[in-house]
This record gives structure tokens, C-alpha cells and sequence, in this order.
């Protein structure tokens, strides 16, 4: 018992000198993955900016099987970008700031930690699992939250450093992995864009098996970012801007090479999610009738008149396209109150409804056949 609590002793020791070393380099906390400071601008997050380049490849894809979910993505893009920030921000996804489950090695098969459990191929792949379960049921609204959060761990493991188990408390150059990240933050526009995402990346259909290989391709470009120079040039830019220039300089090229490696694996990804789950188009309700004027798709749920008003509008909708399988209750009033009317087909025309639906709720009903 003595020699344990010695041994916690010692640890606690390390532990603080580790937590005052890295306090000279960076916030110990603060960046344990691509830089994901802001829900919506990708100048501030490179989580963003590598999701919207997949995103981007795949909508200028000239094969409609590919660029067919576009729609469906910039439709509920609010959802997957909450999800892709909450992954860093909220538990259960950041691990009560730990962010164990955001790092992967895929020759040990473990987090920076050195346990099996949790790492970004599981966590990953749970959330890509839940999100296709949301999907199928037609939920978008969670459906796309969950993608998004899958996407988080997914671009994750293309960040060299996560696929390496390198922390940023690692005690050969503490503080270096929030620095990384902040200065690839700072570049990441000068990237090249991609011009074909990795469709057929990896035959699988599994996300495990994507993510996997995502974290060994990353891995392999390591020396290139962290290796004995760079981290003696990171040691001297505590005290010198020539030697904080030189570090950055090293990594630049293959950061920059990275970015673009990591769209294009992520276009991949997410074309995998809709290869999975198929692309559908449960409800799209139009301003004008005969389904014209502008537009917006609604998944199973409830939409209230807040939630009508923030989208397509409140009392503006003049027609429906109602996909097999489900049905749709229309009210005239707020809060699910009022006349009503169930649909389960078309409406071209919705006659007395014409401009009247404040709040409406969709089911789907029945499977849908493929």
C-alpha cells in the first residue's frame, strides 16, 4: 500500500510539472484535435473546413449517384455543423475534456492513454451507426446531428498526431500539438483544393474499416510533422520567433498535403454514409403550388410554428411531395391546434390550406421500398 501511494505521489508530480511545461506552450486543454473553435465559420475551425471540402466534392461530382445527397447535406448542414462542434465541446462526445475517445493509433489499436476503449474508430463508428438508425426511421434532424459527430472522429484520425497517439501533454514537445493545430488553422486556406474525393477509398462499408484506414494513412505522414529537428526548433521557440518561424516552416508543405488528403477522404466517408442508408426525400413542401417556388425538405418529426418560421416560413406553404411510407398532418394553428388534414400522397394544390400551415408533424409510416 505504501509503494502505491508513492507511486501516486510520483505521478502527480509528473503530472504538474507536465501541466507547468505546457502552460509555457499552449492550453493543455484547449486543442486536442483539428481546430473546432466556431459552430458555423470554417475560418475558425478546420474540422469545418475539411467537412465542407468533402461536402464540396461531392456536390460538384458529375455522376448523380454521387452528387445526389447535396441537397439532403446543405438542407440540414446546421445539424451536421452542431455535431461536428459538440464532438469537441460537450460530454459525452469530449470525454470530460480528455478527449480520449477523439485519438486512435491504428498499430496499437489505442488512445494516447494506452487502453482499447474509447478511441476514435469505436466512437466513430457508433455515432455513424446511430445516425444511420435515425436516418432510416427519417429523422434528419438527429440523423444529420449524429453524422456530423461521426465526422468529428472521423477527421480526427486524419490528423497525424491523433493517428500517433501524440498528445498534447506528450513530455517530448508538451504543448506542440495545440500549436500544430493553431498554425494549420492559420494555412489551411492556402491548401490546394482537391479536385475527386475517395469514393472508393476502401471497398468496405464499414465505418470502423474507414476510419481505420483514414488513421493508418495519417500516421504515415508523422515524421514529417513531428521528428527530432522540429521538436528541437519547437523547444527554441519558447524564447526565439527565428526558431517559431522554422518549425512552422518544416510542417507547412506536408499540412498543407494533409488538408488535402483529409477532404478527400472525407468526401469518401460521408458518399460510404448514403451508399449505406440510400438518398431519400421524405416530405418537401413548396411556397407556390404545382411544387414551385422555393422549397425545403422535412424529415419524420414535429414542426412547430418556431421551427416553420426559422425554414420554409409560416402560412406560406401552397403544395407537397410526400414520399411513400409516410404521412403528414397539417395544422392551421400553432402548436398542432386548428383545423387539420392527413396526407399520405401529392398535394399540388392545398386548396383551403393554401398559406394557412403554422405548425404540421410527419410520420413515417411503413418502410420504404428501395
Amino acid at each position: 500500500m505504501k509503494k502505491r501511494i508513492q507511486s501516486k505521489k510520483l505521478l502527480s508530480l509528473v503530472a504538474g510539472s507536465a501541466l507547468a511545461i505546457t502552460s509555457l506552450f499552449g492550453n493543455y486543454q484547449t486543442a486536442f484535435a483539428w481546430s473546432d473553435e466556431d459552430v458555423h465559420n470554417q475560418d475558425h475551425s478546420t474540422h469545418h473546413f475539411i467537412v465542407n471540402g468533402g461536402v464540396k466534392l461531392i456536390a460538384d461530382n458529375t455522376n448523380p449517384a454521387i452528387n445526389k445527397p447535396t441537397t439532403l447535406l446543405n438542407q440540414f448542414r446546421d445539424r451536421w455543423e452542431q455535431g461536428l462542434y459538440d464532438a469537441d465541446h460537450i460530454n459525452p462526445f469530449y470525454d470530460t475534456g480528455t478527449f480520449m475517445s477523439h485519438f486512435y493509433d491504428p498499430d496499437t489499436q489505442t488512445n494516447y492513454t494506452g487502453v482499447s476503449y474509447p478511441t476514435a474508430r469505436q466512437s466513430g463508428a457508433k455515432y455513424f451507426n446511430l445516425a444511420s438508425d435515425y436516418y432510416k426511421k427519417g429523422d434528419f434532424y438527429n440523423a444529420f446531428y449524429y453524422l456530423g459527430v461521426s465526422l468529428h472522429y472521423f477527421t480526427d484520425v486524419t490528423q497525424p498526431l491523433h493517428a500517433s497517439n501524440i498528445s498534447n501533454l506528450d513530455h517530448n514537445a508538451p504543448g506542440y500539438h495545440s500549436k500544430f493545430e493553431n498554425y494549420a488553422e492559420s494555412i489551411q486556406s492556402q491548401m490546394t483544393v482537391p479536385n475527386s474525393g475517395l469514393y472508393n477509398w476502401n471497398a468496405s462499408t464499414d465505418p470502423e474499416a474507414w476510419i481505420h484506414q483514414a488513421a493508418v494513412q495519417a500516421k504515415s505522414v508523422l515524421p514529417q510533422i513531428w521528428n527530432d529537428t522540429i521538436i528541437n526548433y519547437f523547444w527554441q521557440a519558447a524564447y526565439s520567433n527565428y526558431y517559431s518561424a522554422m518549425w512552422k516552416n518544416e510542417v507547412k508543405n506536408p499540412t498543407l498535403v494533409q488538408l488535402n488528403q483529409a477532404e478527400r477522404e472525407t468526401a469518401g466517408f460521408i458518399d460510404m454514409f448514403f451508399r449505406v442508408n440510400g438518398v431519400e426525400m421524405p416530405v418537401t413542401v413548396y411556397k407556390e403550388n404545382a411544387f414551385g417556388g422555393a422549397s425545403e425538405i422535412l424529415g419524420s418529426g414535429n414542426y412547430d410554428y418556431d421551427q416553420l418560421v426559422k425554414g420554409i416560413g409560416n402560412d406560406t406553404i401552397s403544395s407537397i411531395h410526400i414520399a411513400p411510407g409516410y404521412q403528414v398532418t397539417l395544422f392551421s394553428d400553432a402548436n398542432y391546434k386548428g383545423a387539420s388534414i392527413v396526407l399520405t400522397n401529392d398535394v399540388n394544390d392545398l386548396g383551403n390550406f393554401n398559406h394557412q400551415v403554422s405548425s404540421l408533424k410527419i410520420v413515417k409510416i411503413s418502410a420504404i421500398s428501395k
